[in-house]
Parts: structure tokens; C-alpha cells; sequence
């Protein structure tokens, strides 16, 4: 079946015919997530064409300009509260992302694209990459909340607070940023997971 799929995909066929393959729908990667209707929001990610509609949740943008392949600017319609920002084009539309929502009026939604190491002990020094982190962000392992150690728009160092012990609690916890009245979307990639202490 394998062999069947990969004789027949687009990709190999094209090939085969020396045909240019395929080209991959608009993806939005992140945009500038706070404004008001009427607001120009530059919108950065790949696959943008002159051709291309910017809708901000259900309502399309009011105009748009593509700048380049991997940027574009749309205007905000009228709107509340926060929204997915996709583009479509005649290859698809992007997939909603947390980094690709825009937040009406407010602060920006914060949003944590990476953690280092994302394992460890407890009192070990943790950073985390994102966006839109402020000043009063507040970082928590599961249910507790960390010690703060440097705080960044883009970057947090805290240390890790003890676990919580129980029966058939797991060793690995979701990690929540808490900032402007936001509280991050969590993922898999938005996770650390407890060490032993008589590990290596």
C-alpha cells in the first residue's frame, strides 16, 4: 500500500511527466495580534499571492496587500474579542494557528512557542520562547505557579516549582503563561515533564 501511494501521488507522477510538482497552500505563521477595525495588520507567512483573500475569523478583510510571498498586510474589518486570521488562495486556505490570532482592541494574546530544557527537577532554571509576554506574566507547571527569574517580551526564565505528588499523577505537565489578561494556548510542544532525583 505504501508502494501504491507513492507511485501514484502527485510529487512522483509530476516528476515522472517533468512537470513542476505542486505548490503548497498559504500558511500563516504569526501576525500583529492587537488593533482596532480599520487597523492595517501585517501578516507574515508563505505562499501569499496578489490573488489572495484575508479573512479575520468568519468576516473578510476589508482590503489587503500582499507585499511579498511571505507577507502580506490586511485590514481589519469590524469585529470583537479574538480572532483566526487566515489567507486563501486558488491552492487552499491556511490553517488557524494560536500565533496567527488578532485580538481586537486590548493587549496581544500571549503564546509560547518553545521551552528549554522541557525536562528537569524541581528549582532548575527554565526558559521559554513566545510572544507578547509582559511584565506582570506569570508562568505555572500544571497548578503551580514558577518562581520568576528574567522576564523579555519574547523570553522568560523562571524556575521550576515542586510538583505535585499523588497517585496516578503524571510526571509530565502542561505549561501555562499567564500575561495582559491572556492565558496561552497549551499543546504538546507547551509541556516538561519531572526527573527523578536519583536520575542523571
Amino acid at each position: 500500500m505504501g508502494q501504491v501511494a507513492f507511485q501514484h501521488g502527485n510529487s512522483t507522477c509530476l516528476g515522472l511527466l517533468g512537470a513542476p510538482d505542486v505548490q503548497s497552500g498559504p500558511v500563516v505563521t504569526l501576525v500583529t495580534s492587537v488593533g482596532a477595525a480599520g487597523a492595517p495588520i501585517e501578516i507574515i507567512g508563505s505562499g501569499f499571492d496578489q490573488g489572495v483573500v484575508v479573512d479575520f475569523g468568519t468576516v473578510p478583510s476589508t482590503r489587503n496587500y500582499v507585499m511579498r510571498d511571505d507577507v502580506t498586510i490586511g485590514w481589519a474589518p469590524e469585529g470583537v474579542g479574538v480572532v483566526d486570521i487566515r489567507v486563501t488562495s486558488s491552492l487552499g486556505t491556511s490553517p488557524a494557528v494560536p500565533s496567527g490570532q488578532f485580538a481586537y482592541g486590548g493587549s496581544a494574546a500571549v503564546l509560547v512557542t518553545g521551552i528549554s530544557p522541557d525536562s528537569g527537577r524541581a528549582d532548575d532554571q527554565v526558559q521559554f520562547s513566545g510572544i507578547y509576554f509582559g511584565h506582570d506574566s506569570q508562568v505555572y507547571f500544571g497548578d503551580n505557579l514558577a518562581e520568576p527569574v528574567e522576564y523579555g517580551t519574547e523570553q522568560l526564565i523562571v524556575t521550576a516549582p515542586k510538583p505535585t505528588i499523588a497517585v496516578g499523577k503524571s510526571a509530565t505537565v502542561s505549561i501555562t503563561a499567564l500575561s495582559n489578561g491572556w492565558s496561552s494556548p497549551t499543546s504538546p510542544a507547551d509541556e516538561f515533564t519531572y526527573l527523578e532525583r536519583h536520575q542523571p
